[in-house]
């Protein structure tokens, strides 16, 4: 119950996060979406801890984490006016699209230990966040560059996962 809290905080973790955007405040946007980052590990560490992992709660974590990180990615370069940003944030979004897919497919032949994240997955993750939390405080400024790296890099490892993932399955 614990974790599926968590990861559902990471949802509306979004509204204040977005909102301080808007209003100027990145550094303040900063630091809630750090703690957003964060509930991505607690949610796992409590479900192990107290014994509440579940299939649910595992689907409920990817679901936060899509929705967390793709709203992001759609919202930043709009509100910064980046098509570079936008570009690589559409070849992410559809890496995305298609990893949930394939997921999808081996939930529903009941194939659920070939649906589990791949180490390749996790570090995409952990980048895409970076390279999300880059973009909010530097987007704005003449370092934006180091977010586009970071992306890049980003969607590198998503498409590397994505064809591991499938071709180990």
């Amino acid at each position: 119950m614990i974790p599926n809290i968590i990861s559902l905080s990471r949802i509306f973790l979004l509204i204040p996060i977005i909102y301080l955007i808007l209003s100027g405040n990145e550094n303040l946007a900063l630091l809630i979406f750090i703690l957003g980052c964060f509930t991505d590990f607690m949610d796992g560490f409590f479900a192990r801890k107290y014994k509440q992992e579940s299939i649910l709660g595992e689907n409920l974590d990817l679901l936060a984490d899509k929705l967390f990180i793709c709203t992001l990615l759609i919202f930043l370069p709009f509100h910064f006016d980046n098509f570079s940003f936008l570009f690589l944030s559409i070849l992410l979004i559809a890496r995305e699209l298609a990893i949930g897919s394939i997921r999808q497919y081996f939930l529903s032949i009941n194939l659920v230990k070939k649906s589990k994240v791949n180490f390749l997955g996790k570090l995409k993750t952990f980048f895409q966040m970076i390279s999300v939390g880059s973009a909010i405080i530097f987007m704005s400024t003449s370092y934006e560059y180091i977010s586009l790296i970071l992306l890049s890099i980003t969607l590198f490892l998503a498409w590397l996962s994505l064809f591991i993932y499938v071709r180990n399955k």
